[in-house]
């Protein structure tokens, strides 16, 4: 594990969500302080693009390219490892995340494959674990919070309140404006995001003071 500011790479998954990339990018972007250094590769985009594609087959190829600009913006872009069979890997596809993460010396894997979470799990209970951490994105947003509501123990990640509550307001003007609503907590528990702790807190400890 790295020292200092956390780093975590982020999976397809995680950045075909626009709720999740907005809620993860956004902090470094808008709070003025690197919180984290959010790694991706080519491996992970080429991924990414061909899923939205999936998702998207009459969209604006413009609309494709204007968000993997932003991401990349955003991100810090990793290449050059080695890729390397890993006994007991769930998904041999999968196979460029771990190589990634070890040949860079990343703290945190981010996605909601459960076969890569539950291999984690199993490997944590073993005489050789990984040496990195991995995390759904309910668990990296719960992070943000507190540490021992979540299952990060770094630091960086941390936000305050008035830093949450900073990130909220952003996000539901740009939607109001755009599409005359905003719903950020239900957005946040759909599967697509898989949060709904993070949902959850949002409504109880920041939405209501918002509020008042």
């Amino acid at each position: 594990m790295s020292n200092g500011v956390t780093s975590i790479l982020l999976d397809t998954n995680i950045l075909l969500s626009k709720t999740l990339r907005d809620w993860i990018l956004l902090p470094n972007l808008i709070l003025g302080k690197e919180y984290s250094k959010i790694y991706t590769t080519q491996n992970i985009l080429d991924e990414w693009g061909y899923h939205w594609l999936r998702e998207n087959p009459t969209g604006d190829d413009a609309a494709r390219a204007k968000v993997r600009e932003q991401i990349e913006k955003a991100t810090y872009h990793v290449e050059g490892y080695k890729i390397h069979p890993q006994p007991g890997y769930p998904d041999e596809n999968d196979l460029h995340l771990h190589a990634a993460m070890v040949e860079h010396n990343i703290d945190y894997l981010v996605t909601n494959d459960n076969a890569l979470l539950d291999y984690w799990e199993t490997s944590e209970n073993t005489g050789d674990p990984l040496p990195y951490v991995t995390i759904s994105a309910d668990d990296l947003l719960m992070a943000f919070v507190e540490p021992h509501l979540g299952r990060s123990t770094q630091e960086s990640l941390i936000l305050s309140s008035a830093e949450l509550a900073e990130i909220y307001l952003f996000q539901e003007k740009y939607f109001i404006k755009k599409y005359g609503e905003a719903d950020l907590c239900g957005a946040l528990g759909r599967k697509k995001a898989g949060a709904p702790r993070f949902a959850d807190y949002l409504r109880h400890h920041i939405i209501p003071h918002l509020l008042a």
